[in-house]
């Protein structure tokens, strides 16, 4: 990591954030506890750019149509398995120097020890999901902090997100639940004219949990060479904004002029894939 590259600031913001983790964050106004999910927001390096936020970008995945939340974009992550994940909290991650012998978890350590516990399990179940979606094994990752926690309140879910930077060099694969990887340039992220609305028609179980047939959700519409582009929202959106505000001070506008619409989860709403 270089001294004044876009990576430091990052690792010394990320260090600094709020992250919203304790007992009350997992649990919904009717006192039931919501499930945990440990989500690992990658970056890398574009080739022949500069060390500004124009020579990164996300790596999003396009969720196939064999997993719930079909044609989605979203960053590799999942629920823990508890021994699984402890392990790798306790062995494997300090003995990985991109992850345990990096800055970010250095500084992660002088959190207090409740903190420091929740962010090592979640980051370590990040890190496993990313291997099993992408075979992307953790010592090609370098772990650069965590992210403020999000709830997911139409699946009652609480999200762990950490951000970490994709080795140079290291090819992008995708397994069953990944159709394929999509690129979504940092600078992209700063332009107004890329935000707006995206209109949900809600059916069968969304229909009743919501008590409309309809919503609206800002949205993030990712370019691309071919093609008219994908349309980001939900959890993964959120996790994207909150990254930007940690680090840049960035709030995106709040009536963007992409227009886009599409029906929730048709399948899943009439009682399908779950």
């Amino acid at each position: 990591m270089k001294p004044g590259s876009l990576t430091e600031t990052i690792v010394q913001k990320l260090s600094e954030a709020d992250l919203g983790y304790g007992a009350g964050a997992r649990q919904g106004k009717d006192g039931a506890r919501w499930r945990d999910a440990g989500v690992l927001a990658l970056l890398r390096r574009l080739p022949g750019e500069d060390e500004g936020p124009s020579g990164y970008a996300f790596v999003l995945n396009k969720r196939s149509a064999d997993v719930s939340q079909p044609g989605d974009l979203c960053f590799p992550g999942g629920h823990p398995r508890a021994l699984a994940d402890r392990f790798i909290a306790r062995v494997l991650m300090p003995l990985t120097p991109s992850i345990g012998g990096s800055r970010a978890f250095r500084l992660a350590g002088k959190r207090d020890p409740a903190t420091f516990a929740t962010l090592r399990l979640y980051l370590a179940c990040a890190l496993r999901e990313t291997y099993e979606e992408m075979r992307l094994p953790p010592a090609r990752v370098e772990f650069l902090g965590p992210l403020p926690a999000s709830r997911m309140a139409t699946r009652r879910r609480v999200i762990h997100p950490f951000a970490g930077l994709v080795a140079a060099g290291t090819p992008l694969r995708t397994g069953p639940e990944v159709e394929r990887n999509v690129l979504l340039p940092l600078r992209e992220l700063f332009l107004p004219e890329n935000y707006g609305t995206y209109a949900l028609a809600l059916t069968g179980q969304f229909a009743a949990a919501f008590g409309s047939a309809a919503v609206e959700v800002p949205c993030f519409r990712v370019r691309e060479p071919e093609g008219p582009g994908e349309i980001l929202w939900g959890a993964t959106f959120r996790i994207i904004m909150g990254f930007l505000r940690e680090v840049f001070g960035f709030t995106p506008p709040e009536n963007g002029p992409v227009r886009a619409n599409a029906v929730l989860y048709p399948e899943r709403a009439a009682g399908g894939r779950s």
